[in-house]
């Protein structure tokens, strides 16, 4: 994953629960507490993911929306774009399987994605024969 790519590998969840506390601005660091499995985790922000989200550094929630009317643009951002079969989760999916490919280890990726199983982690790495020689 290139370093300025805004991917994340966040669930919509833990997007929407972001405040400005936080966030470590000085380690470009994020604590992720309200998380699917109950155990928090810190993710790195990349520089330009930071940026974004210093321009609202003043707000204590950045995100006040919905869970559902989140889906619901994201939708129609796809719907509009003529994009097909494209879901918010995909978004997660990408971003790790982008982890793997920068040579990151599964222990790794799994602390950035929240993965405490690391059989769950495994679908995302797509590994085929080919690859392993």
């Amino acid at each position: 994953m290139r370093r300025d790519t805004p991917h994340s590998l966040m669930r919509r969840s833990e997007l929407l629960a972001i405040r400005s506390s936080d966030i470590d601005w000085g380690r470009r660091r994020l604590k992720v507490s309200e998380t699917k499995n109950g155990s928090s985790r810190t993710v790195p922000l990349t520089l330009k993911a930071a940026t974004i989200l210093s321009k609202y550094s003043h707000a204590v929630l950045y995100f006040r929306l919905a869970p559902d009317s989140l889906s619901q643009a994201f939708r129609r951002a796809v719907k509009a774009e003529a994009l097909i079969d494209l879901t918010f989760h995909d978004l997660r999916h990408e971003a790790i399987i982008r982890l793997f490919e920068t040579g990151l280890s599964i222990p790794q990726v799994a602390g950035i994605s929240g993965h405490n199983d690391y059989r769950m982690l495994a679908r995302y790495t797509h590994l085929h024969p080919v690859d392993l020689d």
